[in-house]
């Protein structure tokens, strides 16, 4: 029991002993601080130590700083997820913009008729058939599709940005 009191009484002298400092103004006006007056100082004052936290106030400073470090990893992981979304938006808006040119295209090059797509009339003329018709729908269609697959792709896109 002796011992611990001795251990206690050392601590605490040893930290009363660290808290002591001295401002000493020398007669050459330098200040000088130490955890002792200046020799020979024409002025020394002592200085208030620094008041030390608390141990309630250093855990409410580590629960801030821990919540503090969490919202900002939350936020890291917000941004790299919202990353990855424009990432794929943009994706999405050159494969839209790729196919809507592959549908022109293929429009283009379907607009020539193909054998038996075409019939003769009786005065001479040529008309053309259901299939002929029915293919240009579609290649039409195809185009609306892809204009308006870009057209999403665009609004997502935007709508992220």
């Amino acid at each position: 029991m002796g011992s611990t009191r001795l251990l206690l009484l050392a601590t605490l002298a040893s930290t009363c002993a660290v808290a002591q400092v001295y401002k000493s103004t020398l007669p050459d006006g330098r200040v000088v601080y130490g955890d002792a007056p200046a020799p020979g100082a024409r002025k020394v004052e002592q200085m208030a130590p620094a008041p030390q936290p608390s141990e309630a106030q250093r855990q409410a400073g580590e629960a801030q700083r821990q919540k503090a470090l969490e919202q900002a990893e939350q936020t890291a992981a917000r941004l790299r997820e919202r990353a990855q979304e424009r990432a794929a938006a943009e994706d999405e808006v050159r494969q839209a913009e790729a196919a809507l040119e592959e549908a022109r295209r293929a429009r283009e090059a379907g607009r020539a008729p193909l054998p038996g797509e075409y019939l003769g009339t009786a005065g001479g003329g040529m008309r053309p058939t259901e299939a002929y018709q029915a293919r240009q729908q579609a290649l039409e269609e195809a185009v609306s599709a892809a204009e308006a697959r870009l057209a999403r792709a665009r609004e997502a896109l935007q709508a992220l940005r």
